[in-house]
This record gives structure tokens, C-alpha cells and sequence, in this order.
């Protein structure tokens, strides 16, 4: 047996002679430390040359520089009493209809942030298109006018080299941005962010959007209603006076008119239901009912069906008044039931904005992105140690290659023999 201490290395069996190979015979750590020490300036000049030569080249990367920016979904809010109502009906909302649950979030803001859609109007509103192709630029503009790149070929490099996007298990979501100049890579993930809070303002439809956008409309709509009905009152006071009505038919007047005020109520929230959830929905049919159940009560009172509950209170029916009292009461009625639907839809807009405002703007900005003061690429002492340490094992495997073609030519002459006489 070998010498325990010894490291050997057997390769292959004996040739048909007897005699091993070079290749083929046992080596011990002495061997390569012979190889080591025969070969050491060869050894140690490749490591310098090679190593020296990366760094040089390691100087002629340009740097890049990373800006980073992160944020956090919040969970909305809803402040709004229709918002109230309408958020029973947040189980049956889905993603094409009109608002996102907020653990989805996270993955909606993904989808905006990599789309190709955000990228462009980041480019555009930098005016990238001089920043990130700046070496096929000169100081009079392009270097080829007919062949400059386009915002297309802007917003391919932004996707595909300089921004990523990124998210952990809590939801925090980052954005990152490398480029050779610092303070664009920090505009860059700056404006991904603002990008990102106007994309949903202006296309995020959920239901508070929806909600005072309508509201909107109506409260408009009531604005208008109201003055027609202020000013017919008013001329038509001034062609017939003032008429009071019958302190008994007034009373009888003032719970119709509560009933009217209360289906205008209905009627405006309906209406808002079946522009957030649609027309199917169960909530609809119900409210629909609640509806048509009051009308038929102004009906019943207004045309004195119910006698038993009029004469029981000393009302004075309606229909029993003189034409010009009726028209006079009907006038009045209207503009006291617009003035309260204004009034109401006044508070629902105030309510229905800052609903929108919190669902709008559904996420926190954590970490702002400051300009970078030290670039993360080329990692000069990362460079120059791997090459250290690749040239050792190049530099070494050359030196034992050299070492086996000597002991071959050796081999072969002693093998050979002297020449002949």
C-alpha cells in the first residue's frame, strides 16, 4: 500500500507491455506543486496579464445606475351613503363590471405598470427618446433622420432592459429603473408612479366613479328641474295671487308630497344601481317594488280612494278643490320636492368625490426615487476577482498541458534509444 498521507490519482490500466502512460501513472500533490513551482512565471504572468486586462476593460463599461420606488395598496374606503348601499353588492361585482377587490389590487397595478400602455406615456412625457438612444444623437439632432428610433422602439427597451417590476408576499410592489444616467433611472421610476396614479384616476371603473359620475348628471339635471319649477310657481302667482290652501287639505298635502320626496329618493338610487351593478341584479326588483307601492299610495290619496283614512283625519280631499287651489298646491309640491332632490344629491356628489378620491388613488408611495450616487454596474472588484480566479485555473491547466507534452517528448526519446553506429 501508498503512503496514507499521500493524495493519489490513478488514471487508466497498463498497456500491453507492462509499462504505464504518462498519463496513466499515479501523481501526488507533489506533482502539481513540481508543476507549480517549474511554471511559476508563466503561472503568474497569465493571472497579471489577465487580470490587469480586466480591470482596463472593466473601465470602459459605462455605469449603470438604480432608482427604485415602491408602494402599497390600501384598503378603500367608502364614505357615501349610497356608497354604503352599494357596497352590499361588492360579492357580485366583477373585474369587467365596475370595481376590483382590494387583495387584487396588487396584481391589477402589475398588469397597468407592465403595460405597454403606462410605458408609452412615460416616454412621451420625459421625452426619452433623446435620453435612451443619446449615442445615435449628435449636437444638430439624429444621426440618420430617415432612420431615427420611434417611441415604439423607446418603449420595447424601457420593457425589456431598463424598467422591472417586482412584488413580495405583503404586496409591496417595486419598480425599478437602471440606466447610465442617474437621474434619468430616477425620473424613470418616479413617473412610472404618477403614471400609474392618473391611469386610474381617469380609467378605473369602480363604484364610486361611477357613482358621482352619475350623480353628476342628475344633480345637474335637478338643478334645472328646480329653477322650471321656481319660475312656473312664480308666474303663476303672479296671475292669479297667492292661494292658500285649507289648513286640513294642507296637512293631507304635505304627506303626499313626503310620499313624492321619498320616491324621488328611491328613484335616484335605483337609477344609480342600475348603472353600477346592471339591471339583473335582485336589488332592482325590490327597490322597484318599494316604488310602485308608494306611487299607488299618492295615487289612492290624490284621487280619494282611501276615504276612510281621509274623513278619519278631517282631510279634505284633493279632488274636491277648486282647479285653480289644485294647480296652485301641484306647483308648490314640485318645487318643495326638487328643492329637497337637490339638496340631497348636493350632499351625494360631496360624498360620492371623496369616495372616488379613496378608491381612486388606491395605494401608498412608500419609497420615493432619489438619484442614485453610485452606480450598481460594472461591479469592478466582483470583475477582477472572477478573472483572478478563472486565469489561476486557465494559467494552471496551460501549465500542466505544457509539463505532459515535455514528459512525452522525453518519454519518446528514452524509449527510442541512442542512434546507431
Amino acid at each position: 500500500m501508498g503512503d496514507e498521507n499521500q493524495i493519489r490519482f490513478s488514471f487508466g490500466q497498463n498497456d500491453a507491455g507492462g509499462l504505464r502512460r504518462p498519463v496513466d501513472e499515479e501523481v501526488d500533490l507533489f506533482y502539481y506543486l513540481k508543476i507549480l513551482r517549474r511554471h511559476r512565471k508563466l503561472i503568474l504572468g497569465g493571472v497579471l496579464a489577465i487580470t490587469i486586462g480586466a480591470l482596463v476593460v472593466s473601465f470602459f463599461i459605462p455605469p449603470v445606475y438604480e432608482a427604485r420606488t415602491s408602494i402599497i395598496p390600501r384598503a378603500k374606503e367608502r364614505n357615501s351613503s349610497m356608497a354604503a348601499l352599494l357596497g352590499r353588492m361588492n360579492s357580485i361585482i366583477d373585474l369587467g363590471g365596475m370595481g376590483v377587490a382590494p387583495e387584487g389590487d396588487a396584481d391589477r397595478f402589475i398588469n397597468v405598470l407592465e403595460s405597454r400602455t403606462l410605458a408609452q406615456s412615460v416616454v412621451e412625457k420625459l421625452d426619452l427618446l433623446p435620453v435612451l438612444f443619446k449615442s445615435e444623437r449628435t449636437e444638430g439632432g439624429w444621426r440618420n433622420p430617415d432612420r431615427h428610433p420611434a417611441v415604439n422602439d423607446a418603449v420595447n427597451l424601457l420593457k425589456e432592459g431598463v424598467v422591472s417590476i417586482g412584488t413580495n408576499n405583503h404586496g409591496l410592489i417595486t419598480i425599478t429603473a437602471q440606466w447610465t444616467d442617474p437621474e434619468a433611472a430616477a425620473a424613470i421610476a418616479g413617473e412610472y408612479v404618477t403614471e400609474l396614479e392618473r391611469y386610474l384616476r381617469e380609467n378605473d371603473l369602480t363604484v364610486a366613479s361611477k357613482h358621482k359620475s352619475f350623480v353628476k348628471g342628475r344633480l345637474d339635471e335637478a338643478q334645472i328641474e328646480l329653477k322650471e319649477a321656481e319660475e312656473a310657481l312664480r308666474i303663476f302667482c303672479e296671475k292669479n295671487g297667492v292661494i292658500s290652501l285649507p289648513e286640513q287639505t294642507q296637512l293631507l298635502f304635505e304627506q303626499i308630497t313626503a310620499l313624492y320626496l321619498r320616491v324621488r329618493i328611491k328613484e335616484t338610487e335605483l337609477d344609480v344601481l342600475k348603472k353600477t351593478v346592471g339591471a339583473s341584479n335582485p336589488e332592482i326588483s325590490r327597490k322597484q317594488m318599494e316604488i310602485d307601492s308608494m306611487l299607488q299610495q299618492i295615487r289612492d290619496l290624490e284621487k280619494g280612494k282611501n276615504m276612510l283614512y281621509v274623513e278619519s283625519n278631517g282631510y279634505i280631499p284633493l279632488y274636491k278643490l277648486p282647479e285653480k287651489s289644485l294647480e296652485f298646491a301641484r306647483k308648490t309640491r314640485e318645487v318643495t320636492i326638487k328643492q329637497s332632490v337637490f339638496s340631497y344629491l348636493q350632499t351625494e356628489f360631496e360624498s360620492a368625490k371623496i369616495a372616488e378620491n379613496r378608491e381612486a388613488i388606491s395605494f401608498v408611495r412608500l419609497d420615493s426615487a432619489v438619484k442614485p450616487d453610485f452606480p450598481v454596474r460594472p461591479n469592478r472588484p466582483l470583475i477582477v476577482g472572477l478573472a483572478g480566479v478563472v486565469s489561476c485555473l486557465a494559467m494552471f491547466m496551460l501549465a500542466s498541458f505544457l509539463e505532459y507534452v515535455e514528459r512525452r517528448r522525453r518519454e519518446e526519446s528514452a524509449q527510442s534509444g541512442p542512434p546507431s553506429a
